[in-house]
């Protein structure tokens, strides 16, 4: 399986308007969407974006893209999707958006209390710790989710900014082909003393 891994920069990107009447004014680009996770135990809330014309139900031919910090990134992202598919620059996708409940717990693979400037922060930080189950939340529930109710083609990519980022590298390290493809943008490799950077 082909493993990608790329560190990228966002463009200020402004995202396309996706509707799926042509007679239809509204311009929607996603739906919302909330599933429960057992492993969690709490409600995640889910962005979704489905190109036009699998709105029309031929969104199994669409790959899925699964992005970290959903809300914050969905509209870029999913903008920058657009200019690049109609480009013919990059396939279509399905863009699944996750929203945080706990960052600081969800987006760090182990415990520090410790900022990039070595600044201690018990109060911010001490909930840190627990990618290894996020990324067990993602593996067991929420691609199986998806894949029974949009029946993708076994091709995902995983997205990820900052701390995103450095749990898009945890999984490409430890969960080398649970996605096909890895995006670590800017990720903040600093966490826990560089412990990722000490992977051999």
């Amino acid at each position: 399986m082909r493993i990608i891994y790329c560190i990228l920069f966002f463009l200020p990107i402004f995202s396309l308007g996706q509707t799926s009447n042509p007679n239809d004014k509204r311009i929607s680009i996603g739906t919302k969407e909330t599933i429960y996770s057992s492993m969690l135990q709490e409600n995640r809330e889910l962005w979704i974006y489905v190109p036009a014309s699998g709105l029309a139900g031929n969104q199994g031919r669409y790959p899925v893209m699964y992005l970290l910090d959903g809300p914050s990134f969905f509209n870029v992202i999913t903008g920058i999707m657009q200019y690049l598919s109609t480009a013919g620059k990059m396939p279509e996708m399905i863009v699944v958006g996750i929203a945080n409940t706990n960052r600081v717990r969800d987006l760090t693979p182990t415990h520090s209390v410790y900022w990039s400037d070595g600044e201690q922060d018990t109060t911010a930080l001490g909930s840190s710790g627990g990618g290894e189950k996020f990324i067990a939340f993602i593996q067991n529930e929420l691609i199986s989710y998806i894949d029974s109710v949009y029946k993708p083609p076994p091709y995902r990519m995983f997205v990820g900014h900052s701390l995103g980022g450095l749990t898009v590298i945890n999984a490409l390290i430890n969960h080398p082909v649970l996605f096909n493809s890895y995006v670590a943008i800017d990720p903040s490799l600093w966490w826990d003393n560089r412990t990722l950077m000490a992977y051999e």
